[in-house]
């Protein structure tokens, strides 16, 4: 009887063992497949799994009622370039551009809030998903983190460099799912590029159809066809989401 107990007692050991090894093997597996090698942090589709899942938490037509304002709970998007990381490679090899990307998440995860969601997009970009807080707090954290980059310099090759980033930033408006935010906020980082890097600039809604509606406008007036238009102050109101073609003359509109 004893021998009996003893027995099951070590089968019972060993199969808890194995439920061990097993759990240790998926955490393993689930690793390589949701984080990126290098830096630790989470890989792209990493971030679709993480940001997708809360996208859809937030937004599903199944829960809140995104015809009433009141039910638009905050949701931003940030993307982030490192400026001029190919001269970087360039200079002083790869081993040191890797460097500058372990770097790049060691100031976000210091910059950035626990409920922040962020990762390596792939190659020198990076990603945040910022859900629940207001514009104006979004932008900060984003020009927060732009300006610790900034100020944290990376040594390379035994030289203390400073690397800057280009930064994007969208707030949701009427995006369908996670992939059209993202898609916006790396529109408005190539601004920030054009713009001279190290900067953030801010992607506004209602531009798109703006500068749409300008140049077909300008096409139908080089046609010929003034009488059809006689003023842009005359033509009919166009519904955007922050400005309309009636403010044309008082609002630069940027490229995006």
């Amino acid at each position: 009887m004893f021998g009996v107990i003893i027995f099951i007692m070590t089968k019972v050991s060993k199969n808890d063992l194995n439920i061990k090894e097993l759990e240790t093997e998926i955490a393993r597996l689930k690793k390589l497949v949701y984080f990126d090698e290098l830096t630790g942090v989470l890989n792209r589709r990493g971030f679709d799994l993480e940001a997708g899942k809360l996208f859809n938490y937030i937004y599903s037509k199944h829960g809140l009622n995104l015809n009433r304002q009141s039910d638009k709970l905050p949701f931003s998007v940030i993307f982030i370039d490192i400026d001029n990381f190919k001269k970087i490679n360039d200079k002083y090899g790869h081993e040191e551009g890797d460097k500058v990307l372990r770097h790049t998440a060691k100031v976000m995860k210091t910059v950035l809030r626990g409920d922040d969601i962020y990762a390596r997009w792939g190659g020198e970009e990076f990603v945040v998903a910022i859900p629940q807080v207001s514009k104006n707090i979004a932008v900060r954290i984003a020009e927060k983190l732009c300006n610790a980059f900034a100020d944290s310099h990376v040594e390379l090759d035994g030289k203390k460099e400073q690397v800057t980033m280009s930064v994007g930033i969208v707030m949701h408006s009427n995006e369908s799912d996670l992939n059209e935010m993202i898609k916006k906020a790396d529109e408005a980082m190539y601004k920030a590029k054009r713009n001279g890097k190290n900067q953030v600039v801010v992607f506004t809604h209602g531009e798109e159809e703006i500068g749409y509606f300008l140049k077909m406008f300008h096409l139908v007036k080089s046609l010929g066809k003034e009488d059809e238009i006689k003023d842009e102050q005359n033509i009919k109101k166009v519904k955007t989401d922050k400005i309309t073609t009636r403010q044309i003359k008082t609002r630069r509109i940027p490229s995006i």
